[in-house]
């Protein structure tokens, strides 16, 4: 007997999203759900648009992402090369794959939102 394809039992199954808005200055973007690489690639081009510079402050929320594909993997460790990337209270599943991949190492990581701006915009002197 097949069993259905879907969330594990207690998980709630979330439409992938990238959402952004700026705070002070600093681009916040908002993921959500099981990032493959339709998404992936989606993000990745919202970013190339917004010219970003190795100086460029990009403050990345993954609190609902409850999947990141190894191509969603590339794409943030990316982003990570080329802006001052810090990630926002990253998912259980963010956190266990990007330590998996020994690669939790790599990013900066804030608790919240507010705090990712301020430690960016203080970055920047």
């Amino acid at each position: 007997m097949n069993k259905p394809k879907g969330p594990p039992a207690g998980e709630k199954r979330l439409r992938p999203e990238v959402a952004h808005l700026t705070l002070s200055g600093v681009l916040v973007v908002r993921l959500r759900g099981r990032i493959l690489q339709d998404v992936a690639e989606a993000f990745m081009n919202f970013v190339s648009a917004q010219d970003l510079t190795a100086e460029s402050p990009l403050a990345l929320t993954m609190t609902e992402v409850t999947y990141m594909s190894s191509s969603a993997i590339g794409t943030l460790v990316r982003i990570g090369s080329e802006c001052r990337l810090k990630l926002v209270a990253p998912s259980d599943a963010v956190r266990k794959v990007l330590e998996l991949g020994e690669i939790l190492p790599m990013f900066d990581i804030a608790s919240s939102e507010t705090q990712a701006v301020a430690d960016l915009l203080a970055d920047r002197g």
